[in-house]
């Protein structure tokens, strides 16, 4: 007998489809279907084989239905928080990842804001007590200021 890796299917006549070079092989006897390796000599094997193959397709299936989906670990989004108090950016110099989210929270009377000086970004007008939220998505180093004031300066690097 040889075993080759294909699925003969069989012909109207109940016989298989086999090519002559196996027919040779098999000392003449030409089998009706070859599944998965096997060469089947009977209807009653390949019908065998095939519910075998059905219920192994149907457990599968039925696995995969139930097993939960694999989903790739999201890093934590990590919140820093920078104060503006005293007309300053605290800390003025802030390292960040992307994903992460900045802060930034008036601490003075009189209203700021936090403004990407490549005006990427932008907090809006900061009165006391009011905080803004921004997500850091860009890699890169982002000096900002405020609008108001200019003088106050602070600088956010987005690593990757």
């Amino acid at each position: 007998m040889v075993c080759i890796s294909a699925c003969i299917g069989t012909s109207g006549d109940g016989r298989g489809t086999v090519c002559s070079l196996i027919a040779k092989a098999t000392g003449g006897r030409r089998p009706t279907s070859m599944v998965s390796n096997r060469i089947f000599n009977s209807p009653h094997e390949i019908r065998k084989a095939d519910m075998l193959n059905r219920r192994r397709f149907l457990l599968t299936l039925a696995v995969g239905a139930c097993a939960s989906p694999l989903r790739a670990q999201t890093p934590t989004r990590l919140t820093h928080q920078v104060k503006i108090t005293n007309f300053a950016f605290l800390p003025a110099l802030l390292k960040v990842r992307a994903g992460d989210i900045v802060e930034w929270t008036n601490q003075d009377l009189v209203p700021h804001t936090a403004t990407a000086n490549d005006h990427s970004w932008d907090t809006g007008s900061l009165e006391n007590g009011v905080t803004s939220r921004i997500v850091m998505s860009a890699p890169g180093t982002f000096a900002y200021r405020c609008a108001f004031h200019p003088h106050m300066e602070g600088v956010v690097t987005v690593e990757k």
